[in-house]
């Protein structure tokens, strides 16, 4: 029984990061913060997923939010569809502004993990009757372009049917489901600055 023991120990220990590191979560890279502010006491979870406000906060801007607050940490380690599990210690108290504040004074972060939203490749088509697509490349799924901004890479955006048809874009599926649905759409690869 104590073998077999020290093999699953052994097993967790060197199979656990690889698997982690497939699914966009790695303890030990850049990716996980560590911050040390002499706080005790529990340490606490909380689940967000990274959106975007496009203009409310800043005129013709995007602006990134965990949950529906401003992302105090860098924002290059996020983008909308991304997923954060945070660990912390202290009172998680969140001004009720638009977008609202996380007080961070009032917590330590102890580790945050970024689960990241697949990118993928779509192309602008006609969808018939003056409308414009965005259809995903690998998949059979396609998108009215009115209904959605596309995020550019300056942090701005555009309306999605200014697009002709022909142009390439990115769209990100959410890192928490299991099924396909696109939710934010890029004029770049978001995968290539994760």
């Amino acid at each position: 029984m104590k073998k077999k023991n020290i093999l699953v120990a052994f097993l967790a220990l060197f199979l656990l990061p690889s698997c982690a590191k497939n699914i966009g979560i790695d303890p030990t890279s850049e990716e996980s913060y560590v911050f040390a502010s002499g706080l005790t006491g529990e340490i606490n979870e909380i689940r967000l997923n990274v959106g975007a406000d496009f203009g409310n906060y800043r005129k013709n801007e995007v602006t990134f939010l965990l949950g529906d607050s401003l992302i105090p940490f860098p924002d290059y380690y996020f983008v909308p569809g991304d997923y954060a599990l945070i660990s912390y210690r202290g009172d998680w108290v969140v001004e009720e502004t638009y977008p609202s504040r996380i007080k961070t004074e009032l917590i330590e972060i102890v580790r945050i993990w970024v689960f990241k939203g697949l990118a993928m490749g779509a192309t602008v088509i006609d969808g018939g009757n003056g409308d414009k697509v965005f259809k995903m490349d690998d998949y059979d799924l396609s998108y009215p372009a009115k209904d959605f901004n596309v995020i550019l890479e300056d942090g701005g955006y555009r309306k999605g049917e200014e697009y002709g048809i022909g142009s390439k874009i990115y769209g990100v599926n959410p890192a928490i489901l299991s099924s396909y649905s696109f939710s934010y759409f890029f004029s770049y690869d978001p995968s290539l600055r994760m």
